[in-house]
C-alpha cells in the first residue's frame, strides 16, 4: 500500500477485526470477518466517514434503551466513551430481568434454528458461535444440539437473496423439528445436516 498505513492506522484496522466480548464468563470476537470487507458501508457525501455516524446513534439509542439508568456522569447525554464502558453486569435489578429476556444464559426451553451470514458486518458470525456455546455449557453438548441448529450461509450479509431463499426450508425444518419434540419422535423430523435452499446449501455446524 503506498503510502503505507502508520501504526496507529494499522492498529485501528485491527481493531475491526478483533473486538472482544464476554458473556457469562466465555470470551468471543464481535470483530467483522476477514473477507467481508467489501460489505463494509464506504464513505460518501451522505456518510463523509462510512455509516459511523448513523452506528454510533444506533449504539447511543440501543444502550439509552437497554439500560434506562445508565448515565455515569449524569448529564442526561451518552458519551462514546459512556457507550463502550456500559457493561450488563451492573445494571439494575429491573434492566437485569429485561435483558435476561434476551436470553444470556444458554438455558434455552425449545427449538432454535439460526442462519447466519458469515460475512455478517452488523451482527458477528461470533455472537452465534459463543451462544452455540453458552447453551452447550448450560445443558451439555448432546442436549445443546437436541435444541439448537446452526448454519452459517457463506459469503452472505446481514439478511439478503441467500438467506430469503432459504427461509422456507429454515420454517420447513424447524416446523419438523418442533413436531418431532412434542410426538417424543414419533413423527416430524430432526433439523438436517445440510440445509437445502434455492441458492445452495449449508451443512450444519
Amino acid at each position: 500500500m503506498s503510502p503505507p498505513l502508520t501504526g496507529a492506522q494499522l492498529e485501528a484496522l485491527r481493531n475491526i477485526y478483533n473486538m472482544p466480548a464476554q458473556v457469562q464468563g466465555l470470551a468471543f470476537n464481535i470483530g467483522r470477518p476477514p473477507g467481508s470487507e467489501y460489505r463494509w458501508p464506504p464513505a460518501s457525501s451522505q456518510w463523509p466517514l462510512g455509516q459511523y455516524t448513523a452506528i454510533l446513534g444506533y449504539a447511543t439509542t440501543s444502550v439509552a434503551k437497554f439500560d434506562r439508568f445508565y448515565d455515569p456522569d449524569g448529564d442526561g447525554a451518552l458519551s462514546l466513551a459512556e457507550i463502550k464502558a456500559w457493561d450488563p453486569n451492573y445494571s439494575p435489578p429491573p434492566v437485569a430481568n429485561d435483558l435476561r429476556r434476551f436470553d444470556n444464559t444458554g438455558n434455552l426451553k425449545r427449538p432454535v434454528i439460526i442462519a447466519h451470514g458469515a460475512h455478517d458486518s452488523i451482527v458477528a458470525a461470533g455472537e452465534t458461535a459463543v451462544y452455540k456455546r453458552l447453551v452447550e455449557q448450560r445443558l451439555g453438548a448432546a442436549a445443546a444440539r437436541n435444541l439448537l441448529a446452526i448454519y452459517y450461509i457463506p459469503g452472505m450479509g446481514h439478511g439478503g437473496a441467500p438467506y430469503d431463499a432459504s427461509l422456507a426450508a429454515q420454517l420447513d425444518a424447524l416446523e419438523g423439528w418442533v413436531t418431532w419434540h412434542q410426538t417424543g419422535g414419533a413423527s416430524g423430523s430432526l433439523p438436517p445436516n445440510l440445509l437445502v435452499g434455492t441458492l445452495g446449501s449449508y451443512p450444519r455446524d
